[in-house]
């Protein structure tokens, strides 16, 4: 994302990524599933949550679309 973006998301908080996004008027859909994907990992990390596998399941796929629709862009298609 930070090649895509032009943002410094490993340094930054889930909310500055997000505005980061916005001011890049990223698509809602794609701001919408960062949040998020985003969100859980913060939950994950600093709360100790622990999800379930099927929720594991789904966010790892949450993920790994937000990165395929980025990479998308820089080869010219997706957002």
């Amino acid at each position: 994302m930070e090649k895509r973006f032009l943002i410094l998301a490993v340094e930054s908080t889930t909310d500055e990524i997000l505005k980061a996004l916005r001011a890049r008027e990223t698509p809602a859909g794609f701001l919408q599933s960062a949040r998020e994907t985003l969100e859980a990992a913060d939950l994950a990390k600093f709360a100790k949550w622990k999800p379930d596998p099927a929720e594991v399941i789904q966010l790892n796929k949450n993920a790994k679309t937000l990165i395929e629709l980025a990479a998308l862009r820089e080869a010219g298609h997706g957002i």
